[in-house]
């Protein structure tokens, strides 16, 4: 009276489907925050190269730090040496949008768009500061609030959304 059928039947299909959106749901966000941790880790890298140009500067060369605070897009002045070290170009914020970096530093404000900041003794003993602002909070050491003030921030005080290289 039956035949034997081959295949799924509608219940199976329906229990595998959720199974696959419980699964993509769970991982979804992992998934789409990698593109912006890869953006935070190559902004460690290039102000961790920064540190790293002026520190052979100042040992091989023996020049003092730059005592001007700028944005790092730079190439000319006093860092056309340091940007010949780094290729000839300061690296730029691996960001595809705007990504501004307000830096509230004496003698005056700094407005980096897209560039990472310098600070000339940013105070408390350093010599001098490398900004970053972070796309994920948990990338930051220092919070916008304390070092950095970007005018679009709105995270609460607090969080962690910025980086600083601070350089005895």
């Amino acid at each position: 009276m039956f035949k034997n059928k081959k295949g799924f039947t509608l219940i199976e299909l329906l229990i595998v489907i959720t199974i696959i959106g419980i699964l993509a749901v769970a991982f979804l966000p992992t998934i789409l925050d990698a593109p912006s941790k890869g953006r935070d880790a190559k902004r460690l890298t290039n102000i961790q190269s920064i540190q790293t140009v002026l520190a052979e500067a100042m040992v091989t060369d023996a020049t003092a730090y730059p005592t001007t605070s700028t944005c790092l897009s730079l190439v000319t002045g006093q860092w056309a040496p340091y940007a010949t070290s780094l290729g000839g170009l300061m690296p730029l914020d691996p960001s595809s949008s705007t990504h501004s970096l307000v830096v509230k530093a004496s003698p005056a404000n700094l407005a980096c768009d897209k560039e990472y900041a310098y600070v000339a003794n940013p105070g408390t003993g350093y010599s001098y500061g490398l900004y970053a602002k972070m796309e994920n909070t948990n990338a930051g050491n220092a919070t916008c609030a304390d070092l950095v003030i970007d005018a679009s921030d709105v995270t609460p005080s607090g969080v962690k959304d910025c980086y600083a290289l601070l350089v005895e």
